[in-house]
């Protein structure tokens, strides 16, 4: 969120809220002539800006080379200072200019695509009813590290992320786990018998899976190791419609969370087969950045999320996913 020096008087403190603004900018454009341009100042100025900053803290923020400038590792600790301080100050003159009965604001939200698909259409449906003065921006197609890093420089109110692992300097809830499925091919399916399959009978078969370094990878991998097995991957895919379309071919087969796996496969007339017990489960839990408390309308969103999930699983809505005990008797 942006917020244009005019609108934050020149006596603010030692440390001016523009000089934190240019300096975001620097950092975002790699450059102090892009930034002088974008900013509509001379680039002496704002250069003399940067030296400023540097006087402030008693250490260099930037390194210039012939290509541009980087932040050094005291200029990255200060850009994510400043998105957090920009975003408070943006957040304070909302509610202060907005004080009524009604919440109004702007709401960031981050969730993996796999959860979307069931998520997002009844938490649309809720805000509007409870709060039509809250705009959502939504990034529903990110991966769980993307997802970390904009929530823990505050540029994500909430997101929802894999794992239950606590994240320094993140408040994090575990909310559900969710099995995961597999999704035959034709011919994986004729090799298999009826019921839920064992991951043992899938060490030789030909499989697509999402990429490495990923939490749901890391969850795959390791309940074949549990095994004493491998699996036999021939591609990775980031998306549950490219790996289903791999499907559809007779190319291999998949594992994937049970929401998107109905929700892509299902489409293409795929065959879903339950994994025997144990299973693979994924928690997913909420997160929020520490370092700046939510704001009235992000909290109004964090309850509404809370309360979609919850009325999803217990309904039978989302089927193969389970609450967290405490968030199922909130």
């Amino acid at each position: 969120m942006w917020l244009h020096s005019e609108s934050c008087p020149d006596n603010m403190g030692p440390m001016e809220t523009r000089r934190l603004q240019a300096f975001i900018k620097i950092v975002d454009l790699g450059s102090l002539t892009r930034a002088a341009e974008f900013l509509c100042i001379a680039q002496p100025a704002l250069s003399q800006q940067v030296v400023s900053l540097e006087h402030e803290f008693g250490v260099p923020l930037l390194e210039r080379s012939r290509s541009g400038v980087t932040p050094t590792a005291a200029g990255r600790a200060l850009y994510r200072h400043s998105q957090v301080i920009l975003k408070q100050l943006a957040q304070a003159k909302s509610e202060v200019n907005h004080v009524s009965s009604e919440i109004t604001g702007a709401v960031s939200m981050g969730m993996p695509l796999s959860s979307a698909v069931m998520i997002v259409g009844p938490l649309l449906e809720a805000l509007r009813n409870a709060y039509p003065g809250i705009h959502l921006h939504l990034s529903d197609g990110l991966t769980g590290a993307s997802l970390r890093e904009l929530t823990i420089t505050g540029q994500l109110d909430i997101a929802l992320l894999p794992g239950t692992r606590p994240i320094r300097g993140m408040g994090l809830q575990p909310l559900f786990a969710e099995q995961l499925v597999f999704i035959a091919s034709d011919e994986a399916a004729k090799r298999l018998p009826a019921g839920p399959v064992d991951i043992s009978l899938l060490n030789d078969m030909p499989l697509f899976l999402p990429r490495h370094n990923t939490h749901l990878r890391e969850l795959i991998e390791d309940a074949f190791a549990a095994h004493n097995c491998k699996p036999k991957v021939i591609a990775e895919m980031d998306t549950a419609y490219s790996l289903c379309n791999a499907i559809k071919r007779n190319l291999g087969s998949t594992i994937l969370p049970s929401a998107s796996a109905r929700h892509a496969a299902g489409q293409l007339g795929l065959k879903i087969k339950p994994l025997a017990a144990p299973g693979i489960e994924r928690w997913m839990s909420v997160a929020t950045f520490d370092a700046t408390p939510l704001s009235a309308p992000a909290a109004a969103v964090y309850t509404l999320l809370l309360e979609v999930v919850n009325k999803l699983i217990v309904s039978g809505a989302w089927e193969g996913a389970r609450l967290q005990p405490h968030a199922a008797a909130a």
